[in-house]
């Protein structure tokens, strides 16, 4: 019973080793993605700054495309930059050498995607909120219920997905 008590205090002192571990991969996840989030939140404003013409139904049309455009820009990327550039640095070998195991690396992984793909959402529809103050609101956001953008939302998640997936699965070249 003491050989029990004593494996069962072992595994929960590892616990915050691993939940440290988890962490600090997370971080580096974030570092590594934050330069391609900071240029398409940039990007974004810059482009909403843009007089591309004096018709406020063009305007918001144009607003409307961009909100659409930047999350699916950063899905389409962040894959790539997740798990491609780990292997072309040949890191994702070291990473899997570490105390932590490979779902748990794919789990960092996923949720620091899913999390700055968040983040370019919700930074996306703040700078069309802005951008289109004043203006009429059935434009940027149509009479559709929402289900445009929730169409939007689910391919991004999609695309996010299917790059990791596919980056996980295939070797670069």
């Amino acid at each position: 019973a003491n050989s029990t008590a004593n494996s069962s205090a072992t595994g929960l002192m590892q616990f915050p080793h691993i939940t440290q571990a988890f962490k600090r991969l997370c971080w580096k996840e974030t570092l590594q993605l934050a330069p391609l989030v900071i240029m398409l939140l940039a990007l974004n404003g810059l482009l909403h700054l843009l007089p591309v013409s004096s018709n406020a139904d063009d305007l918001q049309e144009f607003h409307l495309v961009l909100l659409h455009l930047m999350p699916c820009l950063f899905a389409s990327g962040a894959g790539a930059l997740l798990i491609s550039l780990e292997k072309e640095q040949r890191t994702i070998g070291w990473l899997s050498s570490l105390p932590i195991a490979s779902s748990q690396i794919l789990r960092a992984k996923l949720s620091v995607g899913l999390a700055c793909l968040a983040i370019v959402w919700l930074a996306c529809f703040l700078v069309t909120l802005v951008a289109d103050w004043g203006l009429p609101r059935d434009r940027v956001f149509p009479n559709d219920g929402g289900l445009s953008i929730l169409f939007t939302l689910s391919n991004s998640v999609f695309l996010l997905l299917l790059g990791i997936a596919t980056a996980w699965r295939y070797q670069t070249p």
